[in-house]
């Protein structure tokens, strides 16, 4: 039976270099030996503070295996965000490659040993609730310190080991690598990218109209540019009923941009990236990013402050091209109806009913002089589902649509607009 001194060992991130704490050590006995050391009844320790761990005493095995495993109380959405979803897009896009084996490995979060578009799918799922741990990959990957990537572009091939066997002058040491997390913000690390500066988004509560809906107009209201932002908005179920969000001016936002699984419990999450389809993508100061529409199921006071943010359903973070990491804080301004918004209301006023509708729309359009005009319908993000050119006389002129007839439930848009530049548009309700 050989017997060996455990020098002490470290995990460290194998990106940030940063001491990893609370991780499970194991050290197992190879080849189905039974340890007999009387010196440490326990065979798992945790690493401490400097993400050290060590074996006290002499371990009297034939050989052991040291294995570590995920911090206890391991969160997979911990040190993901937002950000690391635009490091994946960019290393994709071939904008920022990548420099490092480790944050490939961590941006392979669906498992697959390759980092494509698909990882991004999975970890939006991840931010926004609709999974809560991902289905094909762990939370944390541990490599030893000692480990020469044959071709540290593919990381991947061959699978990197996991686990140390001791000998008598075995280096104990590991690099931790939490999956998601490409910029080593987990707060499992001693290093945590410092929150540096603040941002704003508003709720422009529109009033609630006679028929009980309401439709909420979110905005961006900071000082600064970002390239990306993720927020968890609260509303009181037992005020309101979460019909939809729709797309406002916000290049990118689609429906796979929102976390709908607690909505019947007044949480909406949402998050957004800049596309790089043009050359200035970023989210702008005054920009309504999206519309969220409700229905008062409880008594809505003048005034009230409907929605808010909460750090605890998802935390409200944005990003400056620069990298700079913002907490975003929201405003609440009541002061407008914006359920209808009309660039000229002297020129083009429209005004479509029934508002909810199960079917057919009527378009009431009035004008000061004959005009041609376009009236279209469509998706909550965008997508045309019906368009029309006509003639308008001078006065009032109505048009109906069942367009909406075979549509599922949910909300819908529609606009109206002249040759001249003038613009009505709004939302409808489809029950």
């Amino acid at each position: 039976m050989r017997q060996f001194e455990m020098h002490p060992g470290t995990i460290t991130s194998g990106i940030t270099n940063e001491p990893v704490v609370d991780v499970a050590v194991l050290f197992l006995p190879n080849h189905d030996l039974i340890c007999t050391s009387g010196y440490c009844p326990n065979d798992t320790m945790e690493t401490n503070v400097f993400g050290v761990f060590a074996k006290c005493g002499c371990v009297r095995c034939d050989t052991i295996i040291i294995k570590p495993q995920a911090p206890s109380g391991s969160d997979f959405l911990n040190g993901v965000s937002t950000f690391d979803v635009v490091l994946i897009n960019k290393h994709i896009l071939d904008i920022e490659p990548f420099n490092s084996p480790y944050e490939i490995i961590a941006a392979d979060a669906n498992g697959s040993k390759s980092v494509t578009t698909f990882d991004i799918t999975e970890l939006r799922k991840l931010i926004l609730g609709i999974y809560q741990e991902l289905p094909n990959n762990n939370s944390w990957n541990f490599i030893p310190t000692t480990y020469d990537f044959p071709n540290p572009d593919n990381p991947f091939l061959p699978i990197p080991p996991d686990t140390i066997l001791v000998t008598s002058t075995t280096n104990y040491d590991f690099y931790a690598i939490k999956i998601g997390d490409v910029n080593g913000s987990a707060d499992s690390s001693a290093l945590r990218y410092g929150k540096q500066g603040s941002t704003f988004i508003e709720f422009r509560t529109a009033q609630l109209k006679n028929d009980g809906f309401l439709v909420v107009p979110v905005v961006y209201t900071g000082a600064y540019e970002v390239e990306a932002l993720q927020c968890g908005i609260r509303f009181d179920p037992d005020q309101l009923e979460f019909v939809g969000a729709t797309m406002g001016d916000l290049e990118g936002i689609g429906d796979e941009s929102f976390g709908l699984t607690q909505a019947d419990q007044g949480i909406v999450k949402m998050l957004w990236y800049a596309g790089y389809t043009s050359p200035d993508p970023w989210l702008k100061p005054g920009t309504t990013m999206f519309y969220l529409t409700f229905k008062s199921t409880g008594t809505i006071k003048e005034n009230e402050a409907y929605l808010s943010l909460d750090d605890e359903a998802l935390e409200n973070l944005a990003w400056a091209p620069n990298g700079k990491e913002f907490r975003v804080f929201a405003n609440q301004n009541n002061a407008i109806d914006r359920s209808k918004v009309s660039t000229s209301p002297k020129v083009l006023s429209v005004d479509a009913s029934p508002n909810p509708t199960y079917s057919e729309v009527s378009f009431l359009v009035q004008v000061p002089q004959q005009t041609s005009a376009r009236i279209g319908m469509f998706s909550a993000f965008g997508q045309m589902l019906w368009m029309q050119s006509f003639n308008l006389p001078a006065g009032e002129t109505s048009l109906e649509t069942n367009v909406l007839a075979n549509q599922p439930a949910g909300v819908y848009l529609w606009k109206v607009w002249t040759p001249q530049g003038a613009k009505s548009e709004g939302h409808l309700v489809k029950q």
